[in-house]
């Protein structure tokens, strides 16, 4: 989850314009273009969710995560952040 954040700060800081005296400076001002992001209740991992259970569910709510730069998740146990950052 720190890293998580870390990477989401780190990617604000980026996408800031940079300060007049840093003009021309290719590393410093690099800004992006666009950014995506996304909000998404993953449900937690409970093997009682019969077809709903996160081992069906996983390749789903991977493949929805690869569509923005950013999410924020929620109910996610460490078994499945660990699945995500994979």
């Amino acid at each position: 989850m720190v890293r998580l954040v870390i990477a989401f700060a780190a990617l604000c800081v980026s996408v800031l314009p940079a300060p007049a005296e840093w003009a021309g400076d290719p590393i410093v001002s690099l800004r992006a273009e666009s950014l995506r992001v996304g909000t998404f209740n993953i449900r937690y991992a409970n093997e009682g969710d019969g077809p709903n259970a996160w081992r069906h569910r996983r390749a789903m709510v991977l493949g929805i995560l690869r569509t923005a730069d950013f999410w924020g998740i929620q109910e996610a146990l460490p078994e499945q952040v660990r699945d995500i950052e994979q």
